[in-house]
């Protein structure tokens, strides 16, 4: 990848600030350079059970996209680099009644970005994160009516060099990120044309400051469904989210002032999907 950014400012310049300690010049540009690989390699043990391992490199801009990065998250940062390590296996069992898969991963980012709690103008760098973690995903045909599917995943993610403030924050764990997710759902096609479902969703304890000092709660949302095939073009469902009207935190900001994003509460939806 060759990138070059140019950026005009059309409103009036400003000198660098303590609110804005990157100002706003008449002008600014960048030029990066990336080359990323990714090799994998495959084997089948059997017709339905095979291992696979694979290991990649990535770059991106700072601070996301450059669209819509403001000029104190590009200005002083070199693209975000990461690497990646994986090894894992897919398979079959129960005469291809059910499925699986099953995953080891390992994850490095360097050069990451992220806003100030305490100044949303100012862009703090991030030297470097790391993350591992397992996931697995399994679905089974129960019967010709039941079948039942259901994921996890475990991560274990790291600062691993970050100054905040003067303060090292090395060794805390990202915000917004669990250790701990699950996922599983029950379908019953009890009726020719109908189905039921049942879903459920966990999602470990998080920070939602980089300190690790403000914690969001664990929660678990479940969710039901009814479906009715009126027509070989037109599916009718009832759904009901959030059944026990669970108050929960989906994301947080840290800081002086910290900030959640509270999810819906118990909602009723009815909805037709027609194929024309």
């Amino acid at each position: 990848d060759d990138i070059s950014l140019d950026n005009t400012n059309f409103r009036d310049p400003t000198p660098p600030s303590q609110s804005n300690p990157f100002g706003a010049p008449p002008s600014f540009s960048k030029h990066y350079t990336a080359v990323t690989w990714r090799a994998g390699l495959m084997y089948d043990i059997t017709p339905s059970f095979n291992v696979y391992g694979q290991y990649s490199t990535a770059a991106s801009p700072p601070a996301g996209l450059l669209t819509t990065a403001n000029l104190g998250q590009v200005r002083n940062f070199d693209l975000s680099t990461g690497r990646q390590a994986e090894v894992g296996s897919k398979f079959d069992f129960w005469g291809g009644r059910g499925s699986g898969t099953i995953a080891a991963y390992w994850i490095e980012r360097n050069n990451i970005s992220t806003t100030d709690a305490n100044n949303p103008n100012l862009t703090l760098p991030v030297g470097a994160q790391s993350s591992i973690g397992v996931e697995a995903n399994l679905g089974l045909r129960i019967t010709p009516e039941w079948s039942v599917q259901g994921n996890m995943s475990y991560t274990d993610a790291t600062l691993d060099e970050f100054n905040e403030g003067g303060v090292s924050r090395a060794g805390n764990r990202p915000t917004n990120v669990p250790k701990w997710t699950a996922n599983g759902w029950l379908t019953w096609d009890f009726y020719k044309d109908w189905q039921w479902n049942f879903g459920v969703r966990f999602v470990d304890d998080r920070f939602a400051d980089n300190a690790n000092y403000v914690i969001m709660p664990s929660y678990a949302v479940f969710d039901m469904q009814m479906s009715w095939q009126v027509h070989k073009n037109a599916l009718l469902t009832a759904r009901v989210k959030n059944l026990t009207d669970e108050t929960y935190a989906e994301w947080g900001s840290g800081g002086s002032s910290p900030l959640f994003l509270l999810r819906e509460p118990r909602i009723f939806q009815i909805e037709i999907k027609l194929d024309l």
